[in-house]
């Protein structure tokens, strides 16, 4: 049985997960609106622009998938796992920036896209879990208090 320090780092960890992810799907969403621009034409600054929200949000993963681990810790049988992460080596900067054309963008904008769906899956199972393990330390007070 978990006893009710056990849940308050099990929520803690959780919280600094959900933080982390607030902040990977923000530089997201902003690389997303430098990748519209980019497709309409915005050429190398909004390709630029876009990168560097891209790059973000990657370094925002890292966090989050030390967060997760330290979570997994705390509950053992968690069973989540984060998407991968969007690819950005220096030939794809090269390619996106410098061969710069509609079908490029298209691409990286549906990558950036489908791992904004990724990430927001998750936050939602990390909610969910949050919200359980609230409840299970109000469970414990009540026990404990009895």
């Amino acid at each position: 049985m978990q006893t009710l320090e056990e849940v308050k780092e099990a929520r803690q960890a959780a919280q600094e997960v959900l933080s982390g992810l607030d902040k990977a799907i923000k530089s997201l969403q902003d690389a997303s609106g430098w990748g519209v621009m980019d497709l309409l034409g915005g050429g190398f600054f909004s390709s630029m622009m876009k990168r560097d929200h891209m790059k973000r949000s990657n370094q925002e993963l890292e966090d989050v998938k030390r967060g997760l681990d330290k979570l997994d810790h705390e509950l053992a049988d968690l069973g989540l796992s984060l998407p991968d992460e969007i690819s950005d080596t220096w030939g794809d900067n090269f390619v996106d920036v410098w061969l710069d054309n509609i079908f490029i963008d298209a691409k990286i904008q549906y990558e950036i896209k489908d791992q904004l769906k990724a990430l927001q899956k998750l936050r939602q199972s990390i909610v969910e879990l949050e919200e359980d393990l609230a409840a299970k330390m109000e469970n414990l007070k009540e026990s404990d208090s009895v």
